[in-house]
């Protein structure tokens, strides 16, 4: 992986406050970080075994989607299938335990030369981050070959509940593409699989955490300084609102409502406060709402 393609990774992973982000035709898949999906040194075992059944190997990964849509486009039933075994074969090596740990010290390297410094815990969510993206370039080359074994490793990926549930989307996306209305009980699986996958999305986004709970407690006493500011300017009136966060899945907090509105500058303060937090990570592709009462009463 170069590191030009790891840092448009992590552009999308930057963490607020010195904490530790992606479209798709489902809104849901992660945006391709780099033009090319690997090098070529990565691909040369996994495509190594079939390179005498058929000149289609994908030598130059860079050149992957293209070389995919060609094939499809114009070989015949034996160069489609020769393809799609070998670009399946690719997007699983690249979704192992093997290669995301290969992927180490090029994301810690990658940081370093961004100035970011993430915990533990958000380094993991990189290397799935940029683990899931990788694995939806090839997954958009394979959608380009339906077939049985590409719909089977469509379903392998969404069913898989040990994966994080952002890569169960990829497998989704995939089978969005090479199931046919007409394949009735494959069209009742995947949408069985869609759903327990939007359960899921919908909970990770919106269950209350201990993290969630430290975070948001550590905010109050910089929201009561700039209640006391407010104070300074002669007003006594007691205020109540309500915070509304947006946590992106990395931790960032990407927006700070508050309803009602409050003061000008006392609003400001607190927006500006809460966007400066940063939560602990999560294994989601949607954001996080987290709701935050906030009542202010002047010291008699």
């Amino acid at each position: 992986m170069s590191d030009r393609a790891t840092k448009l990774v992590l552009a999308s992973t930057l963490f607020a406050a010195g904490c530790a982000g992606t479209r798709s035709r489902d809104a849901q898949r992660p945006p391709s970080p780099a033009a090319h999906v690997g090098t070529t040194s990565e691909q040369s075992t996994s495509t190594a075994s079939t390179e005498s059944a058929a000149p289609l190997v994908f030598h130059d990964d860079r050149d992957v989607m293209s070389s995919a849509a060609r094939i499809a486009r114009t070989g015949n039933a034996h160069e489609r299938r020769i393809a799609a075994t070998q670009l399946v074969a690719i997007a699983t090596r690249l979704g192992s335990k093997q290669w995301r740990d290969g992927q180490r010290a090029a994301v810690a390297r990658a940081n370093f030369q961004a100035g970011l410094a993430p915990t533990q815990e958000q380094f993991e969510v990189q290397l799935d981050m940029w683990q899931t993206q990788r694995v939806a370039q090839i997954c958009e080359a394979i959608a380009l070959f339906p077939s049985t074994e590409t719909t089977d490793f469509g379903f392998a990926l969404a069913s898989d509940t040990a994966l994080p549930v952002a890569r169960r989307r990829v497998g989704i996306i995939l089978l969005d593409a090479v199931v046919t209305p007409a394949q009735a009980a494959l069209v009742a699986r995947r949408e069985q699989l869609r759903a327990a996958i939007t359960t899921e999305e919908h909970r990770l986004a919106t269950e209350p955490s201990a993290d969630a709970a430290r975070t948001v407690a550590q905010m109050r006493p910089g929201f009561r300084r700039c209640y006391n500011e407010h104070l300074a300017s002669g007003s006594l009136e007691e205020l109540r609102t309500k915070l509304t966060l947006r946590v992106a899945p990395s931790g960032t907090t990407e927006s700070a409502e508050l309803n009602p509105a409050l003061p000008d500058a006392l609003a400001k303060c607190i927006t500006d406060h809460a966007r400066a937090a940063g939560f602990a990570p999560v294994d989601s592709a949607k954001p996080r709402i987290t709701v935050v009462p906030i009542t202010f009463v002047a010291a008699q």
